[in-house]
């Protein structure tokens, strides 16, 4: 669940569009605003009646809410929920149905937002973090993995905007006297874990998976086809957060340390330092063996760093270096294992797809407002376009018309796509990966989707809406390309196939609303 600080001027009739419900469970739940939207599900600000406290609503997609394997782990999402009841991780008060059948889960709302937000605003004011206020905010951290942990549960997903904070009302007043009224954590607020979609229940689970989170902060071993997953992987997220808090500066998906070497990517902000900075190395480590293997044994280690530097604060991150909260919410697709043709060789693919990712900029293809490729497609961006014919995308078969290449869960970015015919040796599995907002604002020219990949020499873009395909300005791609749209409003899939030296194809889709 992601949230940000309510807007006490919106309008319920403003943020809703037709067909978007005005009340959940008989009417308990009137909904006030919606808060962001994605592939699989839609989140609200509501009101309990019954209760008389605002609430999150968590809405699965019509789309999906008729597909086993989504509504399955939507479904599983709040059973995890509903077995925790901890004060560091958001609660859940209700799961039901729509009066037409699709599932939706009632929790806690997050009254000040998400991690992601406040270090926006902080950046903005040119706010730099402290050393006492890292030292408490990694023990709120601590506090909360520490109790899915002790549960045998890994979140698998931590990252800002998945970190939320609410008021806590059951705080001593004494207890927060320390803190500033523009600080990380300020008076009166706690921090809780949201968003559980892609938890990982290690009890009832052989811990093999691939393929999910979220790039730059998802572990080596996540992305390796057989790898065992288990509660050291949120060590890496945790360690990838922190100095990105420390230092304001994203991490870096190409990053990777080897004992205390860095052995790809870029290392660590230079501001992160001694022992501290050692500490983040370790959890770092490609080898979870090498990692701290508890998080109470990780937050021991980062706060013995942190004391070991003094009270000198940090330089004040840039806002341009932090990434720029989206209103919706994230998006995962999970690589299924078990699909035929990918099993008998899933335990001889070993190599970390997004471990390599390729992150590249360049030009992008407009995606121009209209259906006859000439509207909207201005020079409003000092990024040069592709230079090519219109092509059109009339011929093309439709989304709804394809047998989906992954089995899709609810909730952070697209992860790779493999082909049916999986390679037999352990080189890298060719990749390609759409990063970007799941909500943009309406017939406003942007670059919003950008494109990482590997083993990949050229592909082709398409954009569908309702209505079936929607002609573009330029088709091809290449890798460093991005994508760029001036688009009406609507509802839209953007698929990207990619071919090899082999012409093997390779495809990336991604969901996205204009508004």
């Amino acid at each position: 669940m992601n949230t940000d600080e309510p807007d006490d001027t919106d309008d319920a009739s403003d943020q809703l569009g037709p067909g978007e419900p005005r009340s959940f469970g008989n009417g308990r739940y009137l909904v006030q605003r919606r808060l962001g939207a994605g592939n699989f599900a839609t989140v609200y600000q509501a009101f309990d009646e019954r209760l008389d406290v605002p609430v999150a609503v968590k809405l699965l997609s019509d789309r999906w809410s008729w597909e086993p394997e989504v509504r399955g782990r939507f479904v599983q999402e709040a059973r995890i929920l509903r077995s925790l009841n901890d004060r560091h991780v958001v609660q859940i008060r209700d799961i039901a149905e729509t009066d037409d059948g699709r599932p939706f889960i009632v929790m806690d709302y997050a009254t000040e937002g998400t991690l992601e937000s406040r270090l926006t605003q902080r950046a903005h004011a040119a706010v730099a973090a402290t050393t006492a206020e890292l030292r408490e905010f990694a023990a709120e951290l601590s506090a909360a993995l520490g109790f899915l942990h002790a549960r045998r549960i890994a979140h698998r997903d931590i990252k800002p905007s998945n970190i939320l904070i609410t008021r806590d009302d059951l705080a001593p007043g004494a207890a927060h006297a320390h803190r500033s009224a523009d600080g990380l954590l300020r008076p009166g607020e706690r921090l809780m874990l949201g968003d559980l979609g892609l938890a990982k229940d290690l009890r009832l689970d052989s811990g093999i998976t691939v393929g999910v989170g979220t790039a730059g902060y998802m572990s080596p071993e996540q992305s390796e086809l057989g790898a065992k997953i288990d509660t050291r992987t949120d060590i890496y997220a945790v360690s990838a957060l922190m100095a990105l808090v420390a230092s304001g500066e994203p991490p870096d998906p190409l990053r990777r340390y080897s004992q205390g070497s860095l052995a790809s990517g870029r290392p660590l902000p230079e501001r992160i330092d001694g022992a501290f900075r050692s500490a983040l190395e370790c959890g770092l480590d490609i080898d979870p063996d090498l990692r701290p293997q508890t998080i109470e044994a990780w937050q021991a280690a980062v706060d013995a760093g942190l004391a070991a530097r003094g009270d000198a604060p940090f330089a004040p991150p840039s806002p341009s270096s932090l990434p720029q909260p989206t209103s919706g919410p994230p998006v995962s697709v999970e690589l299924d294992p078990s699909t035929p043709g990918r099993r008998a060789d899933r335990n001889r693919l070993v190599a970390a797809a997004v471990g390599a990712l390729v992150v590249l900029g360049g030009v992008g293809v407009w995606a121009a407002a209209g259906r006859d490729g000439d509207g909207g497609a201005s020079a409003a961006t000092t990024e040069p376009t592709v230079e090519s014919t219109t092509t059109d995308l009339s011929t093309t078969t439709s989304p709804a018309t394809t047998t989906p290449a992954t089995t899709v869960v609810p909730s952070t970015t697209v992860t790779p796509v493999v082909p049916t015919a999986a390679p037999t040796t352990t080189a890298l599995v060719p990749f390609v990966m759409i990063t970007g907002a799941t909500t943009i604002p309406a017939n406003t020219a942007g670059r919003y989707w950008e494109v990482s990949s590997a083993g990949v020499v050229r592909g082709t873009w398409e954009l569908f809406d309702s209505a079936g395909p929607v002609r573009l300005n330029g088709a091809e791609w290449i890798p460093g390309d991005g994508f760029q749209a001036n688009l009406p409003a609507e509802t839209y899939v953007l698929r990207l196939t990619a071919f090899d030296l082999a012409g093997t194809p390779y495809t990336a889709e991604l969901s996205f609303t204009s508004s």
